[in-house]
């Protein structure tokens, strides 16, 4: 269920003629539930962000082509389970049968299912950087090399 309203949700986001209202509810549907942080993050602003590829994406919170930019909160939530999957393992070293369960449910419940509900938004906005790819200064290579391979990772 949770998946087919994903995938509705960005619907106004394509070139189909589809009813004004039904735009706006989907747009605002979107920007309720896409978890996007309110304010822009300082690096933001190191970041040359270019203009949205159209009117469409700008209008459902993608202001730009940039990966980075356009994650926002998802890239937040992906940092920390990166950064917590080592944490989790070398306790699990240590044969107490909490930290080893703690381990397998954090491998198999946290990474997968993270994988398996943020594929579209990382897609999307992989392939948005795709689009145009940045590589004047360092944080633009780096947003442009994160945005290839988490679309090297998605198709893997």
């Amino acid at each position: 269920f949770f998946h087919a309203w994903q995938l509705i949700s960005y619907i106004p986001l394509m070139k189909v003629n589809i009813p004004e209202n039904l735009r706006y509810f989907l747009t605002n549907y979107l920007k309720l539930f896409s978890f996007k942080i309110p304010y822009k993050p300082y690096w933001l602003l190191f970041l040359d962000l270019y203009d949205p590829l159209n009117e469409r994406f700008e209008d459902n919170g993608y202001e730009s082509k940039t990966f980075m930019a356009n994650l926002g909160f998802t890239l937040f939530i992906w940092c920390l389970i990166l950064v917590f999957y080592p944490i989790s393992w070398l306790l699990a070293k240590t044969k107490i049968k909490f930290f080893v369960n703690l381990e397998k449910s954090y491998r198999f419940g946290t990474i997968i299912r993270t994988v398996i509900e943020s594929w579209i938004e990382l897609s999307l906005c992989s392939l948005l950087n795709l689009y145009d790819l940045q590589f004047e200064t360092q944080l633009q290579i780096c947003a442009s090399l994160l945005g290839v391979t988490a679309l090297c990772l998605i198709f893997y």
